[in-house]
């Protein structure tokens, strides 16, 4: 069963979080997570503080971009890194003129990647997690 949660980005903590291949649809952004942990004053708080694991949801998303540098070697016990690189998704002129910044970090799956400075330019944001 999944649960969705609107809002509350900010009391989300992702420096512990796997972050799968993002897809984009009908101007969506949707960012497959495990790993992400609440702070004090997010709903699933009274859960514990996690992990959890779900599908961040921007809505409306006007930009996105990242930072992304990948491991050399298993990234358990890495020999460093490749150089950084900037990805950026592609997104049509919606019109959306209201949009507020989003701002995350995490371990990128495929490949094996630290991804920092995800910053995602969207009209809404949305926590959809697993049960």
């Amino acid at each position: 069963m999944m649960q969705t949660i609107q809002n509350h980005f900010d009391d989300l903590y992702f420096t512990e979080s796997r972050l799968g291949k993002p897809m984009v649809t009908c101007g969506n952004l949707i960012v497959p997570v495990s790993g992400v942990y609440v702070l004090q004053g997010h709903p699933l708080a009274e859960k514990g503080g996690g992990p959890f694991k779900g599908k961040l949801i921007f809505k409306s998303v006007k930009e996105s971009y990242r930072k992304s540098s990948e491991y050399i070697g298993d990234p358990r016990k890495p020999e460093g890194f490749k150089p950084t690189e900037e990805v950026r998704d592609e997104f049509a002129d919606n019109g959306v003129s209201h949009v507020k910044e989003f701002g995350f970090e995490g371990l990128y799956e495929d490949p094996p990647s630290w991804v920092e400075d995800w910053i995602v330019q969207a009209e809404s944001f949305a926590f959809e997690v697993e049960d």
